[in-house]
């Protein structure tokens, strides 16, 4: 049993039994760790989303630069010098 493996396990094994019982407390804790995984996923998404964003604008920065005819020289030279 885990709560052999030592005081703190033990306390926190009684603890996690204690709360099991308590079924408003139980869904409290489900609802929290529920709204912690959702929030962790929509920052994820957020951060792939804003990464896409920024690189299309540097892609678009890139692409205006060509078009005006600068040197691939100048160029990697402003890339560089970010």
């Amino acid at each position: 049993m885990i709560a052999e493996k030592g005081p703190i396990m033990a306390k926190a094994a009684t603890r996690l039994i204690e709360i099991s019982e308590d079924e408003h407390t139980r869904h409290r804790l489900e609802s929290y760790r529920r709204f912690e995984m959702d929030n962790r996923v929509m920052l994820k998404e957020a951060k792939a989303e804003g990464i896409e964003v920024g690189m299309e604008k540097e892609r678009e920065k890139l692409i205006a630069l060509i078009e005006k005819g600068v040197s691939l020289d100048e160029i990697k030279k402003m890339l560089l010098e970010k």
